[in-house]
């Protein structure tokens, strides 16, 4: 049975793949902006630049930053662009992971987890860093819990905003920038960059309006 399910998920991938391309290239006839930069926590940015067929002009692409670690760098962005990208060796994964550190002790950890090696990593993230556009920078926080104080910490940010997570009433109602979705409620990793089902056009992510976002809309 697993095999053959996995057939029809192969099958309607690549049945689906011209259809999909088109959907999101349609989609990206919206986008106004063309030079800009997306910082996100994890690989939902660099799937949102490649749905769009955008450059990646921002080396958090295809890793992994916590949460709190991710608002502490994009509060003090151009200081920890000015550091030193640092390896932990850490044996207890089988990825790469690097750390910023600021004199003040402000470390941030960073898990390269779609990468073969320390070296392609490092490699990349200098090669993505020295293309920010710093005059137009967005941030995108992403995941299935956030606390008060995190979201605190997120309206302190200097540049446009928006965090994704689990419907909330009252996140929705003090932050304008949270934007609360049910299928959280039954999160896996990866959830937001998967189709919705397999004869879908639109991932998960679709629902949030990132173009809109792009563009300077406020709502």
């Amino acid at each position: 049975m697993a095999n053959i399910n996995g057939h029809i998920h192969g099958l309607c991938h690549r049945l689906l793949k011209y259809p999909r391309l088109w959907y999101h290239k349609h989609k990206s006839r919206r986008l106004v902006i063309q030079d800009f930069s997306l910082f996100c926590n994890n690989c939902t940015g660099g799937v949102i630049l490649h749905d769009l067929s955008m450059r990646f002009n921002s080396p958090t692409i295809n890793l992994n930053i916590q949460p709190k670690d991710f608002i502490k760098f994009v509060r003090n962005l151009k200081d920890y662009m000015r550091c030193e990208l640092e390896e932990i060796h850490d044996v207890s994964v089988d990825f790469p992971v690097g750390r910023l550190s600021l004199p003040n002790g402000g470390d941030v950890c960073i898990k390269f987890v779609h990468y073969s090696s320390f070296k392609c990593a490092k490699e990349k993230w200098e090669e993505r860093k020295n293309r920010i556009e710093w005059n137009n920078i967005f941030v995108l926080l992403e995941g299935p819990s956030f606390s008060s104080e995190l979201l605190d910490m997120c309206a302190e940010v200097e540049y446009p905003l928006s965090v994704m997570g689990p419907k909330n009433a009252e996140f929705e109602s003090a932050y304008p920038f949270y934007h609360g979705f049910k299928w959280y409620n039954n999160w896996r990793s990866g959830k937001s960059l998967n189709y919705k089902h397999i004869f879908s056009l639109k991932r998960y992510l679709d629902d949030f309006d990132y173009i809109g976002f792009l563009n300077g809309n406020k709502s």
